[in-house]
C-alpha cells in the first residue's frame, strides 16, 4: 500500500470549505484533535511519522516541558519505548502544573 500527501489546491480547499466549522480559531490543534502532550508522544510514537517529525517533535517536548529526557528517532525500538514510558510518567507527575503551557484539556 502506497500513501501520498495530497497537495491539489482544490482538494484542501474543498475540505477546509467542509470542515472549517469543526475547529476553533483560538485553539490549537494537531492531527485533526485539540494539542496536548499524548498528540505529541503519539507522534513520535506513529509507525508512519517521519526520522524528522518524530525529531523535532522529541524538541518541542524538551522545549515545553523544560525537561530533558533522552530520546533519538534512530534508537532500537525498545530504547525508545522505554524512553517514552518515562516521558509518560513525566508527565503524569508533573501536569497538574503545565496544563495552560500545553494548551491540554486536563483530562
Amino acid at each position: 500500500e502506497i500513501q501520498r500527501d495530497c497537495t491539489d489546491h482544490q482538494i484542501w480547499l474543498n475540505w477546509w470549505q467542509n470542515n472549517n466549522g469543526r475547529f476553533d480559531p483560538n485553539q490549537r490543534y494537531r492531527f485533526g484533535k485539540l494539542y496536548s502532550f499524548f498528540l505529541v508522544l503519539e507522534e513520535i510514537a506513529h509507525p508512519n511519522s517521519k526520522y524528522n517529525d518524530r525529531q523535532r517533535a522529541y524538541y518541542e517536548l524538551v522545549i515545553r516541558s523544560g525537561e530533558h529526557i533522552a530520546f533519538e528517532p534512530d534508537w532500537f525500538i525498545d530504547k525508545q519505548i522505554e524512553a517514552l514510558k518515562k516521558w509518560q510518567t513525566w508527565w503524569n507527575q508533573n501536569k497538574a502544573g503545565l496544563t495552560n503551557q500545553w494548551m491540554f484539556d486536563g483530562s
